[in-house]
């Protein structure tokens, strides 16, 4: 049978190509012509022709329309360029022209071992190409046949179930090409290839991918591509600054390893971890960091990306670190450490009473109650209470005057204690008859104002009544408050009996600040009628100590210094009497026994059988015990209340929370 296939003429700028051909069938069969369309030249050329398969050749006759060229047309059997192979009929040599009436022959193999079974006609212009006619030829070239159809242009096109996500990013291509398709070759952006028709990709770095699928419709110039570009973005991980530790509350000093989990692929880390001092901040992305003291502390995180983002991450009090040592109650604030010298304190002194004496404290001030009942103060181990009166607290200065028992004093080691405060629902602390022990028979601070009672610390509670004050004795002290006797009239007088007689062993102790020195009594008691009396006076001008007959009485031989505050301790170890001024012993004492009376205690005057010696000047700290203290107890107390500021040192506030 014979094909006529005719192509008629069509011109575009833009627009694809339509080709006609016509078949007529001859010899062997009618196969189906197709047209397949790429971008369009300037023009087409339109002509139609026959094609006879006969006896294993190929036969084309030019039956209308234009004449066309060897460099213009490509002859393809069975997919295999064959124009040069052609011959006009009735010639041996190639053609180059082919036009109306002429007819070109291709004839592989005689005898024919294999019939030829598509004809392909192709226009070739520059880089693009036009499928002009596609003929399948039936065998054996005799009988009756149904034409096949045309072959469809391949349309590339494809879909994912994503297009854009963080990476790594897995994407599913789904091809919807039209033709149908024979073969698919896909491009994914980022140098990865597939020949499947579905395949998945996984993309791992940010960018945008351009994605492009070629398909083939196995006509040998049925292809065509789809590209889409930045079809496919695949984003980094959101920048989020994160860290952790394994280790988070512990002793100090505690060293905390710290790890990085921040996303987004951050390149800089910041820390900053809360404490103070050189340090406390890191560029590391793993740092360890070394907490010095106790506290509870806040971490900050941030970390920057290659794009200049910036995150944090804040965990606020993420470290505990845990006092050392242990704080005394969750129910403090805060603590100050106080450092006595031990270079300050003479021997070993036990039970010993303790001023703390603040001029101004501005934690106190903010922190403590108005009272200061919240204020306490424990041994250097944090948490061992120990007895502590307060004589005087002023709340908007923190000015505090305060009494506290320590076990043991020591001129080999600093002692440490501590003290707390910031309890804002605390009862009162204060134990004021623990500070001063059985020892004590009176211990006057002297502090009150008024003409009322001055009282004793003491657990005997044996106060004091004024006697002739006019309500202006009140008077700044050496240590708080004190009063100003005025040599006349004032004196006070214990409502008890102070308990010591005969030639028991004792100790009196007092601040003065003399105006003159003429007689006057100091610190007394006994019966002068029965020369029973003991205690401290000047007499003339020295400082003078009563016995019990006018030649027990021993005049020291040191005058008493007036317009100045001196320390005074008088004590009978029941051998001697001997007396200390400032710490210092004046002589070596005076070899007697004392038959002492039984009295109240006077302060501020002396009295004898006929007359009465009245202080001029003002007394402060009185105290009497039954023991005999020792050289080594009046210079550390001397020590301690002439300069309590070079007694003891007060460390910087400490906070926790527990």
């Amino acid at each position: 049978m014979i094909y006529s296939v005719r192509h008629d003429e069509a011109v575009s700028e833009t627009i694809g190509v339509v080709l006609l051909i016509s078949i007529v069938v001859v010899a062997v069969a009618i196969v189906g012509a197709i047209l397949w369309s790429q971008p369009p030249p300037q023009k087409i050329p339109a002509f139609s022709a026959s094609i006879t398969n006969a006896s294993c050749s190929v036969i084309l006759a030019h039956s209308g329309g234009e004449t066309v060229t060897n460099t213009t047309i490509n002859i393809l059997v069975d997919g295999a360029d064959q124009t040069a192979n052609f011959r006009k009929q009735g010639t041996a040599s190639p053609w180059a022209s082919w036009g109306i009436g002429e007819t070109l022959v291709y004839a592989p193999l005689i005898p024919c071992i294999l019939e030829p079974q598509r004809v392909d006609i192709i226009y070739t212009y520059g880089a693009g190409r036009s499928l002009l006619s596609s003929v399948y030829l039936e065998n054996p070239p005799s009988g009756n046949f149904t034409p096949r159809p045309p072959v469809p242009p391949a349309i590339a096109d494809f879909s994912s179930n994503t297009t854009s996500g963080l990476g790594p990013l897995a994407v599913q291509f789904t091809d919807t090409s039209t033709g149908p398709p024979l073969a698919w070759s896909w491009a994914f952006g980022d140098g990865g290839t597939s020949t499947l028709q579905n395949p998945s990709h996984t993309y791992s770095g940010v960018n945008s991918y351009t994605v492009s699928l070629t398909v083939d419709n196995g006509t040998g110039v049925g292809t065509n591509t789809k590209i889409k570009p930045n079809y496919i973005t695949v984003y980094a991980p959101p920048l989020v600054a994160n860290f952790i530790s394994n280790v988070t509350t512990g002793n100090a000093p505690l060293t905390i390893p710290f790890i990085d989990i921040s996303t987004g692929s951050p390149l800089t880390w910041n820390w900053t971890f809360g404490d103070t001092g050189a340090g406390n901040t890191s560029t590391l992305q793993n740092p360890s960091h070394t907490y010095a003291m106790h506290g509870r502390y806040t971490v900050n995180l941030t970390v920057t990306n290659a794009s200049g983002g910036s995150n944090s991450r804040v965990r606020t009090n993420y470290i505990k670190v845990n006092p050392t040592p242990p704080w005394y109650n969750c129910s403090w604030s805060y603590r100050k450490n106080i450092t006595i010298d031990h270079t300050r304190v003479s021997g070993t002194q036990y039970y010993f009473p303790v001023l703390i004496n603040l001029a101004s404290d501005a934690d106190l001030s903010a922190s403590a109650l108005g009272n200061g009942y919240d204020i306490l103060f424990t041994l250097s181990d944090g948490t061992t209470k120990i007895p502590h009166e307060i004589e005087s607290y002023t709340s908007s200065s923190g000015a505090l005057v305060a009494w506290v028992n320590v076990p043991t004093i020591t001129s080999t080691t600093d002692t440490t204690l501590f003290m707390y405060y910031g309890n804002a629902t605390s009862a009162n602390q204060q134990n004021k008859n623990g500070v001063w022990d059985a020892n004590y028979k009176g211990a006057w601070h002297l502090n009150e104002t008024g003409t009322g009672t001055r009282y004793d610390s003491t657990s005997n509670a044996n106060n004091a009544n004024t006697r002739n004050y006019d309500g202006d004795e009140a008077a700044t002290g050496k240590i708080g408050g004190a009063q100003d006797l005025d040599g006349t009239n004032d004196y006070l007088e214990s409502a008890n009996n102070i308990g010591i007689t005969a030639n028991a062993v004792r100790t009196i102790s007092f601040w003065v600040k003399l105006d003159t020195t003429g007689n006057q009594g100091m610190v007394t008691w006994g019966n002068a009628a029965n020369n029973q009396k003991f205690g401290g006076l000047i007499f003339g001008a020295n400082c003078y100590l009563w016995g019990w007959s006018s030649e027990n009485d021993w005049n020291t031989g040191v005058a008493g210094q007036t317009g100045a505050w001196h320390h005074h301790a008088i004590v009978n170890d029941g051998t001697k009497g001997r007396w200390y001024v400032d710490g210092t012993e004046l002589g070596t004492g005076f070899a007697h026994t004392y038959a002492t009376a039984d009295s109240h205690a006077f302060m501020g005057v002396g009295i004898d059988t006929a007359t009465n010696y009245y202080m001029n000047g003002i007394i402060d700290e009185v105290r009497i015990s039954n023991s005999a203290r020792t050289a080594f107890w009046i210079q550390t107390e001397y020590n301690n209340q002439n300069s309590p500021s070079t007694f003891y040192s007060l460390g910087n506030q400490e906070q926790w929370t527990c």
